[in-house]
């Protein structure tokens, strides 16, 4: 089966995710041959933003601004991989 793989910005991801009616998503960034898989949450207007292996805390102290969030990864393209 061929699947269509969905690039987004980090402006178009974060747009997605607050239209979603999902809890989050799971992506993933390459850098060469290496592949990081995350997982992002929208949770109490805060952005949250783990590695697959670890325990999702939702502190807040775990989470960030959307526009510290859009600061930190501007000009970065993230691959979509499902809903949550």
């Amino acid at each position: 089966m061929n699947q269509k793989v969905e690039i987004l910005s980090t402006e178009k991801l974060l747009h997605k995710l607050k239209k979603s009616s999902s809890v989050g998503f799971q992506i993933s960034k390459r850098y060469g041959i290496l592949n990081s898989t995350k997982c992002i949450f929208k949770h109490n207007s805060l952005i949250y933003y783990f590695n697959i292996s670890d325990d999702f805390n939702f502190k807040k102290s775990n989470g960030v601004e959307e526009l510290d969030f859009l600061e930190e990864f501007k000009n970065q393209y993230w691959i979509f991989e499902m809903e949550l």
